[in-house]
């Protein structure tokens, strides 16, 4: 998964998987899932695929935004 990072909750299960956006000084937090085999990963990559690039240039509330229009 090229671009995003992880968090692992071992004590309750969850793993968190986010997306830098340096210039902004914003963290997109793309899935927040229990630690279930790859799931959380293949949740990660649709969402990758929805948002393209903008998922590392733009914070969620823009990109939220802008499928509203």
């Amino acid at each position: 998964m090229t671009g995003f990072f992880k968090i692992k909750f071992k004590d309750i299960g969850i793993r968190v998987v986010y997306a830098l956006v340096p210039l902004k000084k914003v963290m997109n937090i793309v899935v927040v899932l229990p630690r279930e085999d790859e799931y959380c990963y293949k949740v990660a990559e649709k969402r990758k695929k929805k948002y393209g690039k903008d998922l590392f240039t733009k914070s969620f509330e823009n990109l939220e935004n802008k499928d509203l229009h």
